[in-house]
């Protein structure tokens, strides 16, 4: 098919896609269906297509699926990743179907192609899915990213499938989810972003903004942590196959190029190509040896072009181009020509042979302890890195191997390999050379030993190991004993002293001079020259120390001091003072003029009056005496200056409209103790305009903080009662988002149990209630106590028992709101969890039972174990019989007849009666279909009912009106029950009750109740009592025209009499009327004296008169007739 310009003519284009789903759904073949959706996609995809015109037809491309044809199904895959790229509001249903899809179908023949497909699509729908969920203008956008959570988490369980092909694309599918979800580097050069640039460029961690109302960037990168991780963690896999390690390879490069120092990616990557290359796996061919050498080679080329790769705490550089040359066969110049000229490392400057002045060197080695007036955009010197203590490990089994690695040993060696090599080459073997030029020179034997040190720690032997044992061993031991002394602060490290000796001049002959009268010298005594100073004197020259040093931290950070220096401003603020409240003043201030780069001096400091506080540190050396007897500070009071520390900083933040910057979400997280009082502090940024990042900061702590989550829960619940919607909205998303993570879940049930107790109290709690509202129970205060109760409960059923023993011990009201309140919750509860509640109710929750029974019978059918349970709670606890009507159609049918006079006669059952009859009309054996119980029987079983008293009898006929209710009573079994009553011998007074209320209810059967009216009013029945009289006359006022007529033919003058003073004396002129409607007959049969009532005289006088005029104007007519023949 031969497409069509679509900028032409939309109406023809509209009218083309139409036309080509028609002719999809009437193709005889596949291949045909395939060629016509493939046009109809296109069509739809096109930019120039509204997407209205998109999604008027996305029902019917969706429709082709239900095929059931892997190719079909396919294509659909591929429509809804395009079509969502173009329509974001189609993410959702794109989603929903990749989540089905990804679920084993039997019925599909080549599953695993439709699972690879879901697997492709979805990585390229992730970007959008991310940017949909960011931008969140459109309710559907987190529902949607919920749902993708879901899918992401069925591909990524694919990793270990037993399909290959499944695996890479998941593999692939990782690589997407770790790009899109860690922070993009913020420069980047142009040769970098030629190397960094692939479809996931465009979106990252970065882009989500910190107060997002549902995405959480902690989780989301510990999520990408996890997973690059695990990718590492496949590389080791013994049994991993080519293809898939080629993936999981090239996979690992891309993340290195895109997010080289996220992780330390590049480096550990670049370790496992290293670990790799000298480990390849056993099962590997010659071909695939020799195509895993030339991948390690083309990503290593590529990586020299990262400036990541000059790094110096890393300096990849020299180790990448020596492995290149030396084991991945690549030339120089090919190595030369990968590195950017930028990143080409200049050559070190040789030192010049004569020495400088001494004090123009001194001058040199000073110049970073300048005044502070100088720029600050000088460079510090960078100090090398240290390097790890695995690392160190290898070094020293590489030293080993390097001090044994003579002629001897390597003869030896090959003399013990001999007997066990195989007896085919390794590919691995095979593949790997030495240049004949670097064979057994001193770089050849560091680099071999190296390779064999790196593979002998793997291993976990050699002289690299041990130490490593022992040094972990003593690291141990040392923590144990610091931890045993109350030490939380390591000591200060003691810096080497500087060992250049300054230049000293060479003594010069002094000049003779005639002698002179030498003065007594006096020798100097310290004791003497130093003066005492007081307090005050003291304290002054402490608080220019403290400022000097607050001054000079430019300068420590220059000479990388950094640490150092904050250990020293923290312990001059908080232990030479007992009142430290002036220097803590100034460094909150100071912290706060540069907030952005002094979080961590913030947190050091408060974790040293932390540590102060549980007696891990000292207040002061100099009191330490006095602390150990109880003489200097308390505990509680060594609490509370911890406690002002962080408030003073939270309060000059909130003065400075500084709670959305960094440093106050770091405070919440990373702080050793959030105190009642900062709670109170995030409770004000929580009610306050841009409430939404209170709530994001109280959610992420919630997260983190496993030790004070109860008290944060507390204080989340304790927001929903403020009464502001916003704020109560965002505490309930809150709880829904944290309820999904399994280990918050059980800590927000027990706080949901502990609110629910709470309900149980006189009063309620200081929490649940406003600072000026009265201490009394409002249906108010306990509907948001259930908020977060309804939410947790579809989560966790487990629940529903506390609440059922809550509800047997509370009030009335409270029982309302409960009922009120959870029955949106209690309608989506299944069987088994109402079964359990069945078996265990607590005494006094009857009535939630039978509620609870009630809304899942509207739902679904109730299973046969509900229906026995509920039987034996029943009969147990003597319940409310209106509890039984859920589970009626599993009754037996004498218990269910002896039902109906209970609910007839009970006042207060008299609204459930409908219902009764509703349930035993529409009741159905489950395996049959069939009717349980026949309505013929049920309407005769109604009329045997004797009632007591008049009032019983009442009852019966009012509950008439629900026994014949035409909405599940069909017409002919009403007439059938009706006709068989009248044929008993004792027909009860209740009949002719019925017979007016089927008049009523059913249109069609006028001549059907007249007829039986005038065989009862023949049969003389009205006189077997007074009840039957009462409903004979109110039978006759009920149908009046069609019982008129058998009551004047058929009734004596007296009762005729007694009807008339019944009916009123309006009533005479309706059977005059009636009266001239009978026949002959009729009229010859009624009594006389009715008739000489009914007769009217007037009326005859007026028609005999009428008939003669009649038939004068007839015999004129027949005069002229004859006279005009004439």
């Amino acid at each position: 098919m031969s497409y069509i310009e679509l900028d032409e003519d939309k109406e023809s284009a509209t009218e083309r896609i139409g036309e080509t789903l028609r002719e999809a759904r009437e193709a005889a073949t596949i291949d045909k269906k395939l060629t016509c959706l493939s046009t109809a996609m296109h069509l739809l995809i096109d930019p120039n297509i509204s997407n209205n015109v998109l999604d008027n037809f996305l029902t019917e491309m969706l429709e082709f699926a239900e095929l059931n044809d892997y190719r079909i199904i396919c294509l659909i895959i591929d429509f809804l990743q395009k079509a969502s790229a173009k329509d974001l509001t189609i993410c959702n249903k794109a989603v929903e179907r990749y989540n089905f899809y990804l679920i084993p179908n039997d019925n599909i023949s080549h599953n695993e192609s439709v699972i690879k497909r879901v697997v492709v699509a979805s990585t390229s729908l992730y970007p959008v899915v991310l940017e949909f969920a960011i931008m969140d203008k459109n309710d559907k956008a987190e529902s949607c990213w919920e749902a993708f959570n879901l899918l992401k988490s069925r591909i990524c369980n694919l990793v270990n499938d037993p399909h290959e092909g499944i695996r890479t694309v998941t593999v692939k599918f990782l690589e997407a989810l770790i790009l899109c979800q860690s922070p993009a580097p913020k420069e980047m050069s142009a040769e970098w972003a030629k190397e960094a640039n692939t479809r996931f460029h465009k979106i990252s961690l970065s882009d989500i903004p910190r107060s997002h109302r549902f995405l959480s960037i902690h989780k989301a990168q510990l999520e990408a942590e996890q997973n690059f991780t695990a990718l590492i963690t496949q590389t080791t896999v013994a049994d991993i196959t080519s293809q898939n390690l080629i993936a999981v390879i090239e996979c690992l490069c891309m993340i290195s190029r895109c997010r080289p120092l996220w992780e330390e990616a590049m480096p550990r990557v670049f370790e496992v190509i290293k670990t790799l290359h000298s480990n390849v796996p056993a099962m590997l061919s010659k071909g695939q040896v020799k195509f895993l050498r030339k991948s390690f080679k083309s990503n290593l080329l590529r990586f020299l072009k990262i400036p990541a790769s000059v790094n110096p705490q890393y300096n990849l550089q020299p180790k990448i181009m020596g492995m290149l040359t030396n084991y991945l066969g690549a030339s120089a110049r090919e190595v030369n020509q990968s590195i950017p000229p930028d990143l080409i490392k200049a050559p070190t400057p040789a030192r010049a042979t004569f020495a400088e002045p001494a004090a123009k060197r001194a001058k040199v080695n000073n110049s970073i302890y300048d005044d502070d007036d100088e720029e600050e955009g000088a460079e510090a010197s960078t100090s090398k890195a240290k390097m790890d203590a695995r690392t160190q490990a290898i070094d020293i089994t590489a030293k080993y191997i390097l001090e044994r690695l003579n002629h001897d040993t390597v003869n030896n060696l090959v003399k013990i390999a001999l007997f066990t090599l195989p007896e085919e080459m390794p590919a691995a073997f095979a593949s790997s050379y030495t240049p004949i030029a670097n064979a057994g020179t001193e770089s050849n034997r560091k680099e071999l030993s190296e390779l064999m040190a790196a593979q002998m720690v793997h291993k976990e032997v050699g002289p690299g190991y041990e130490w490593l044992v022992q040094k972990r061993r003593k690291e141990h031991e040392a923590k144990t004993k610091a931890r045993n002394e109350g030490i939380a602060i390591a000591p200060t490290p003691h810096h080497e002293p500087n060992t250049r000796m300054p230049a000293v001049k060479q003594p010069v002959a002094p000049e003779k001079k005639a002698p002179v009268a030498q003065k007594a010298k006096k020798a100097f005594n310290l004791v003497e020259e130093t003066e005492k100073i007081d307090a005050k004197e003291a304290a002054e020259l402490f608080e220019l120390a403290y400022d000097s040093v607050l001054d000079a931290e430019r300068r420590a950070n220059a000479g990388g001091a950094g640490k150092i220096y904050m250990k020293l401003v923290v312990r001059l603020t908080t232990r030479f003072w007992e009142d430290c409240t002036p220097y803590e003043n100034k460094l909150v201030e100071f912290i706060l003029a540069d907030h952005k780069k002094r979080f961590d001096l913030a947190h050091l400091w408060l974790c040293e009056l932390y540590a102060q506080y549980q007696g891990y540190s000292n207040c002061a050396l100099r009191i330490k005496d006095a602390i150990a007897n109880q003489d200097g500070m308390t505990q509680p009071q060594r609490l509370e200056r911890y406690d002002n520390a962080v408030c003073k900083i939270m309060d000059e933040m909130l003065e400075r409209n500084l709670q959305k910057e960094t440093i106050f979400y770091k405070l919440l997280l990373e702080i050793p103790l959030l105190t009642p009082n900062a709670m109170y502090r995030l409770q004000n940024v929580c009610l306050g305009k841009d409430n939404e990042t209170g709530m994001f900061m109280l959610r992420e702590t919630l997260m983190v903080r496993n030790r004070q989550r109860p008290q944060l829960l507390q204080f989340l619940f304790s927001l929903c009662f403020m009464g502001r919607p916003e704020v109560h909205k965002g505490c309930i998303d809150v709880v829904k988002e944290l309820s999904h993570l399994p280990f918050i879940r059980s800590s927000l049930c027990d706080q949901a149990r502990m609110q629910l107790n709470d309900c149980l109290e006189e009063k309620p709690p200081a929490y649940m209630r406003k600072p000026d509202a009265p201490e009394e129970w409002t249906d108010e205060i306990y509907k948001n106590s259930l908020s977060v109760y309804s939410i947790l409960m579809p989560v966790d059923p487990t629940l529903l028992l506390p609440l059922a023993a809550v509800y047997a011990k509370s009030t009335n009201m409270f029982k309302r709101s409960i009922l009120r309140v959870l029955e949106p919750v209690m309608r989506q509860l299944s069987q088994e969890s109402v079964i359990s509640l069945i078996v265990d109710c607590p005494h006094g929750a009857e009535t939630l039972v039978a509620r609870l029974v009630v809304l899942i019978s509207e739902r679904d059918r109730p299973s046969q174990e509900l229906i026995q349970k509920l039987k034996i709670l029943h009969d147990e606890r003597k319940m409310d019989i209106r509890a039984l009507l859920p589970i009626i159609f599993g009754l037996e049918k004498e218990e269910v007849m002896q039902l109906i006079p209970t609910f007839i006669f009970k006042t207060e059952y008299q609204k459930s009666v409908s219902t009764l009859f509703r349930k035993i009309y529409t009741a159905r054996d489950f395996k049959t279909g069939e009717l349980n119980f026949d309505p013929v029987d049920v309407i005769q079983r109604y009329h045997k009912i004797e009632p007591k008293d008049d009032h019983e009898a009442e009852l019966l006929v009012h509950n008439l009106e629900s026994l014949f209710d035409p909405a599940v009573l069909k017409p002919d079994l009403a007439s059938k029950g009706i006709e068989a009553i009248f044929k008993w011998e004792q027909v009860p007074f209740l009949f002719l009750h019925s017979l007016y209320t089927l008049y009523h209810k059913f249109k069609t059967f006028d001549s059907f109740v007249a007829n039986l009216f005038y065989k009862v009013t023949e049969k003389k029945m009205y006189q077997q009592s007074d009840r039957w009289k009462k409903a004979f006359f109110k039978c006759i006022r009920e149908m009046k025209a069609k019982a008129y007529p058998a009551v004047l033919i058929l009734i004596s003058f007296e009762e005729y009499e007694e009807l008339k003073a019944e009916l009123g004396p309006e009533c005479v002129t309706e059977f005059k009327a009636i009266y001239q409607t009978l026949s002959t007959l009729q009229q010859k049969n009624m009594n006389e004296k009715i008739k000489e009532e009914l007769y009217d005289k007037e009326r005859e006088t007026r028609d005999r008169d009428r008939r003669l005029r009649r038939e004068e104007r007839k015999e004129r007519e027949k005069e002229k007739e004859r006279s005009t023949r004439r």
